[in-house]
């Protein structure tokens, strides 16, 4: 289906005006406009508008009838919720393959998402923090892009609810700045951010059903209840709680009840959505199943999600962009496969999945010696015979036959895993970690065989020697037996 950009004029839309009221006039001209920037843009840059999305479009321009306005924005549904006369809706592209930046220009994108000249959602510069005396931030600077999955990984207490809290307008920072689409909004409370936060605890309110729950945000703004219902109603359907509208909050699950939460925060249209380790309290496979929830919501709606954790796989499997801090310092931010593929320093990869982090020396580019061999590998510019730390994912090691070729080892202990099973290696008073399907019994000597891209290297840093071999993994083991068995000894006796 065609539409030459000399046929699609303001005349043509505003012709047969049929507004059902005049109520409904002004909301329709809105409508109009919408999906007149949205013909425009595929008249100019294609030429061609898809037949799914061009045959009620057009319907509903020539009819002007709200319910020809329902039709036409099936394919449009998301982006149509978030537009408003005069301001900007970003966000990924939904089923229509459209990013609409404003409310005239729209524009024709790829699946792999909208990149405008300046994306930059959220900024955080010099933030500095501290709670009785002690610095939990200092000199923190962050930059978040529009409809990204960010998540904050880190131990407990690096700062990253920190970051939260201040971004949602619930911590002052003693110096720095917040900035929202280049606006300073430090000072601004939080109630008058366009953010809104999900807690582990969800903070659902047990006096109200589920839809009054949902309602609540939109009620305190002063939308009307037939819009209310609309929006519920849709809320309901994205978070697969259809039907659960009258039914108490205690006769949820823990599940429902976050999706409950979820759906109350996204019904008040927020920009950044705030989620402070939402995942904390369900159990693994209900954990797992809201993993993928999230990231098909954020998929959908294209908010900005900012998500705080300190689980590894929730970070990997569900972020676009990973941030990795200690101490109140950002130690690495990458995709999810950058960061476990190139962790930038011993922290790094030690914090994120397993790793086997060995002392090293770099004789030139792409030769690295370590464990007392010589390997080729992939990385270079670190200069001639540089000591550095070289990083072995334990899943990235095949087990052959021992002998001088390879580096060699006697198998300490072994455990089954599922999938895999966790062998540790003694190499050399060194003790390596190895996921591997073939089995090895305790006592066996094996060799370890490397290739170049199973081997990382990293430039020497403050925490290089602190993470290392599975030596301090297997002692803990014993230790822990060893207490165990005391407790044991002590309810006998007594």
């Amino acid at each position: 289906m065609y539409y030459p950009a000399a046929k699609i004029s303001s005349p043509f839309l505003r012709a047969a005006t049929h507004a059902d009221t005049p109520q409904n006039k002004k909301r329709i001209d809105k409508k109009t406009d919408f999906l007149y920037s949205v013909l425009i843009a595929f008249a100019s840059e294609k030429g061609r508008l898809p037949k799914e999305v061009g045959r009620p479009i057009k319907a509903a321009l020539f009819f002007r009838r709200e319910s020809f306005f329902a039709f036409a924005f099936y394919p449009l549904r998301m982006a149509i919720l978030r537009a408003r006369a005069g301001k900007a809706f970003a966000g990924r592209p939904n089923r229509a393959g459209l990013c609409v930046n404003n409310k005239r220009h729209a524009k024709l994108i790829s699946q792999r998402g909208c990149r405008k000249l300046n994306n930059t959602i959220l900024s955080l510069q010099n933030i500095a923090v501290s709670y009785g005396g002690e610095q939990v931030l200092g000199g923190f600077h962050l930059d978040i892009q529009d409809g990204e999955f960010v998540t904050l990984l880190g131990p407990s207490g690096c700062g990253k609810t920190t970051v939260l809290r201040t971004i949602g307008g619930f911590i002052q920072p003693d110096a720095g700045d917040v900035f929202f689409y280049g606006k300073n909004i430090t000072a601004l409370p939080p109630h008058k951010r366009e953010v809104n936060t999900i807690f582990q605890k969800y903070a659902l309110f047990p006096h109200l059903n589920v839809y009054d729950n949902i309602a609540f945000g939109m009620r305190i703004k002063g939308k009307n209840e037939r819009e209310i219902k609309a929006t519920v109603h849709e809320m309901l359907s994205m978070v697969n709680l259809a039907g659960y509208a009258h039914r108490g909050i205690s006769q949820l699950s823990g599940g429902q009840q976050q999706r409950v939460a979820i759906a109350r925060a996204l019904a008040i249209e927020p920009k950044v959505l705030l989620l402070d380790e939402p995942l904390g309290a369900l159990d693994l496979k209900l954990r797992k199943d809201m993993q993928v929830e999230l990231k098909k919501i954020q998929q959908q709606t294209g908010i900005t999600f900012v998500f705080v954790t300190h689980d590894q796989e929730e970070a990997l499997s569900m972020s676009d962009t990973v941030v990795v801090m200690d101490g109140g310092d950002i130690q690495q931010i990458g995709t999810p496969t950058d960061i476990y593929n190139e962790p930038g320093n011993a922290f790094v990869a030690d914090f994120i999945g397993e790793s086997n982090i060995l002392d090293g020396l770099m004789l030139e580019d792409y030769s690295v010696r370590f464990a007392g061999h010589t390997f080729q590998c992939l990385d270079k510019g670190f200069g001639k015979n540089t000591p550095v730390d070289v990083v072995i994912r334990p899943e990235d090691i095949d087990v052959v036959q021992a002998d001088s070729t390879h580096i060699t080892g006697e198998v300490t202990a072994v455990t089954f895993k599922g999938v895999h099973y966790e062998i540790i290696v003694d190499v050399a008073g060194f003790k390596w970690m190895i996921q591997s399907t073939d089995f090895r019994a305790v006592g066996d000597r094996i060799g370890l065989s490397l290739t170049p891209d199973d081997i990382h290297v990293m430039a020497k840093s403050e925490y290089s020697g602190r993470f290392g071999d599975y030596s301090t993994f297997s002692d803990e083991m014993d230790e822990d037996m060893q207490a165990a068995g005391e407790e044991e000894g002590k309810a006998d006796e007594g």
